[in-house]
């Protein structure tokens, strides 16, 4: 569940769908965006990152995923933000399964369209793009773990129904991208921290 909260500025993570519950500014119809901010907070679900070949078992089932959004609207159709995240999940399906994580800030970039519908006061399409740094870390096995910083790249795409000039419900998909390095017998493979949520 995402909870957002959305004012006027005073100035210039299951694979398809996470409930977001948000507040807005009080106004009189349908708040427009433009010179807006918003705070969000993301729990979800992470999962399908691993995919390590060396690996017999599937892909494990994932692993919690939080993140805290600063978003700003300059304009109608923009939104610049900053991501930051920490997640985790088991890089395989089995008992004795490492884990491995992911944790960092992105800067985000989003085009938004806020559209009339009907009995809601709005439809808002999003697609986004971000892009910061990530510390991952991932086990080497029988020594601890290994951290590695550095670029996760990710992409997300989310419709919001706004319900009143408070409220609204969200469904947002993410695909992150932050890899890390598992040693095993000395041998070093690269997995990716991310995936879908």
């Amino acid at each position: 569940m995402r909870v957002v909260s959305r004012f006027r500025a005073a100035g210039p993570i299951a694979l398809v769908g996470m409930l977001l519950l948000s507040t807005g500014a009080r106004a009189q119809g349908v708040p427009p965006l433009e010179d807006s901010a918003r705070i969000t907070l993301l729990a979800g679900w992470l999962r399908g990152g691993s995919d390590l070949a060396f690996r017999p078992e599937p892909v494990s089932n994932g692993g919690p995923l939080g993140s805290l959004t600063f978003g700003y609207s300059p304009v109608s159709w923009a939104e610049l933000g900053i991501d930051l995240f920490a997640g985790g999940q088991l890089l395989w399906k089995a008992s004795d399964a490492p884990w491995g994580t992911a944790y960092g800030a992105l800067v985000s970039g989003r085009l938004q369209l806020q559209v009339p519908a009907g009995p809601l006061l709005a439809l808002i399409p999003r697609v986004g793009v971000h892009v910061g740094p990530a510390i991952v870390t991932g086990p080497d096995l029988g020594k601890g773990f290994t951290e590695t910083l550095g670029t996760a790249l990710g992409g997300s795409a989310g419709l919001e129904a706004r319900l009143s000039p408070e409220w609204s419900l969200n469904f947002d998909y993410r695909y992150l991208l932050a890899q890390g390095v598992v040693t095993v017998a000395d041998e070093a493979h690269v997995f990716n921290s991310g995936g879908h949520s």
